[in-house]
């Protein structure tokens, strides 16, 4: 979140938020998915309407990643209904603020420190809360976004090379017909396959990273690193409890919990699918 105020936020944005969050004595949440708003994020149903000095907010927000603890929220609503994309502003809005309400969410599969809850808004808000231009914040979140699948991918990675290291370190003292497992050609073919692909992700997460590092946009780039780098992690968590078996199948091993939270990274910031079609969009228009 600290980057998205750095890169949009105004002098008195930055100067109340960006040293706190930088020094985590404040958490920020993204307040982007609404119920009929997850991958077609241009349908927010959340409004700011034009009220005095400010805005009036009302709507709800699902999934929201540290909204359990956050100090402050990036949120997103309609100010020009009926135009989709072209008519979302971004809010700051401090999480004391009255007329927030957070209510847990069910227990999710993985991740579970991510601190996820729904969050309702019925507040007022400021001009000086504006984020960036009026109307123009579905780019901003856009932008975000595109941030978000390198910092993904790059989670994904740090899960499949946790996979692909217990698989490792299991394969060579499990003992079955009087050798290593490691020592049998389906257990190296499983070890191969999880390296190579692993490693082209890897390629890929730095090209991203090092393309956000020097351009305004990075659709492309990002949208394939995280696609490699999720679904490579997920083959590398799936082989590693294959070659661990019971030992990595029972609940509380932390193949377990690696496979368990590996499947979150092609869902969250943009589906597999969500990814294929922005991939699919660029390579049509530069081909």
């Amino acid at each position: 979140m600290a980057e998205i105020v750095a890169h949009a936020g105004r002098d008195q944005q930055r100067e109340r938020w960006l040293r706190p969050l930088a020094a985590g004595d404040a958490i920020g949440a993204f307040a982007l998915s609404e119920p009929d708003a997850g991958t077609d994020a241009a349908n927010q149903r959340t409004t700011a309407v034009r009220n005095g000095g400010g805005y009036h907010v009302r709507g709800r927000k699902v999934w929201v990643a540290n909204a359990e603890e956050a100090t402050v929220a990036i949120v997103f609503a309609c100010t020009r209904p009926g135009l989709r994309g072209q008519g979302v502003t971004a809010f700051l809005v401090p999480m004391n603020t009255p007329g927030i309400t957070r209510t847990a969410r069910a227990d999710s599969l993985g991740v579970r420190g991510l601190g996820c809850m729904d969050l309702d808004f019925d507040i007022q808000a400021s001009d000086e809360q504006v984020l960036g231009r009026v109307d123009q914040g579905f780019r901003l979140a856009m932008w975000a976004l595109e941030g978000g699948r390198v910092a993904i991918a790059a989670q994904a990675l740090g899960i499949g090379e946790a996979a692909i290291a217990e698989a490792i370190s299991y394969g060579k003292q499990r003992q079955q017909f009087g050798q290593p497992i490691a020592n049998f050609q389906a257990i190296q073919w499983m070890l191969a396959d999880m390296a190579t692909e692993l490693e082209a992700a890897r390629m890929l997460t730095w090209k991203a990273a090092s393309a956000k590092d020097r351009q305004e946009k990075v659709a492309l780039e990002a949208s394939m690193a995280k696609l490699a780098a999720s679904e490579a992690a997920h083959k590398a968590a799936d082989k590693a409890m294959q070659i661990l078996a019971s030992a990595g199948y029972r609940r509380g091993s932390i193949v377990e919990r690696l496979f368990r939270d590996v499947r979150a990274t092609e869902i969250y910031q943009g589906t597999s699918e969500a990814q294929r079609m922005i991939i699919a969009a660029n390579v049509l228009a530069t081909g």
